[in-house]
């Protein structure tokens, strides 16, 4: 319990301001919802300007994104790319902390096996990852009661929710792009290059509408709209997030492992 209390710390105290800067954009995001609303006539304008596969990417409806519904799913999607890029972020600064600070031989002088070390290390992230998933839920719930709207708290828990699994998808795919990082390149700008990709991904599986496409792209598993309408996960969404977090759980400990050993010879 107390390593994972350090581990906890450990990771505040690296990432302690990028972390606060991502609490501070859910709010700003979600709250911004009242510019929309007192603007409705000159968003409306300037929403049926835009071409209709940039709203379909963006899911934006014309109809309702002046509304709470239609500007929540909205935010949703940013939030997911910001969320996305954190967890990436976080995935690969673990995997190379010890390459950084060169703790890697001092952990065989630990009476704690490497693995429960590393399993630590996951475990605290994965709480971090989940109390921005219930922050979103709060400030959404909040956003929902001060506008007077009728919401179902299933619903934003299932989206928060979501966005945790895409978290958690994105930091173990993180941690085994680590393993294999050597260069100096900045964990921010690969992270952010990774982004990018998916989400290029992303609007070509949209453009082609190619499901195959759509099924390697962790942002197109989970879809804000199709929860809002049926109040459920799709079962092909929950296996294959499961299979992702699962693999590159196991994929980032095994090379994680393999170069300690590797540093140890």
């Amino acid at each position: 319990m107390k390593l994972l209390k350090l581990e906890i710390s450990r990771i505040l105290k690296k990432s302690i301001l990028l972390y606060l800067i991502i609490l501070g954009l859910i709010i700003s995001l979600v709250f911004s919802y009242f510019i929309i609303d007192s603007n409705k006539e000159e968003v409306n304008l300037f929403i049926n300007k835009i071409p209709l596969n940039i709203l379909k990417i963006l899911d934006i409806s014309k109809d309702k994104f002046a509304t709470t519904e239609g500007y929540f799913i909205f935010i949703v999607k940013i939030i997911s790319i910001i969320i996305a890029f954190y967890s990436l972020n976080q995935g690969i600064w673990i995997s190379t902390m010890d390459k950084r600070s060169n703790t890697r031989d001092f952990l065989y002088t630990k009476p704690i096996k490497r693995k429960r070390i590393i399993q630590y290390r996951v475990i605290a992230q994965c709480l971090l990852l989940f109390i921005i998933s219930l922050f979103l839920l709060l400030i959404s719930s909040i956003l929902y009661i001060i506008t007077n709207k009728d919401f179902s708290i299933l619903i934003i828990s299932e989206i928060s929710l979501a966005l945790f699994i895409l978290s958690l998808a994105f930091f173990f795919f993180g941690a085994t792009i680590g393993g294999f990082k050597n260069g100096k390149t900045p964990n921010a700008i690969v992270s952010l290059i990774i982004v990018i990709i998916f989400m290029i991904i992303n609007i070509t599986a949209v453009f082609l509408n190619n499901s195959f496409l759509i099924y390697i792209n962790p942002f197109s598993l989970f879809k804000t709209t199709t929860i809002i309408e049926t109040a459920r996960f799709t079962q092909s969404s929950i296996w294959i997030s499961l299979f992702i977090i699962v693999f590159f759980y196991n994929f980032s400990v095994s090379i994680y492992e393999a170069n300690l050993n590797i540093k140890n010879k």
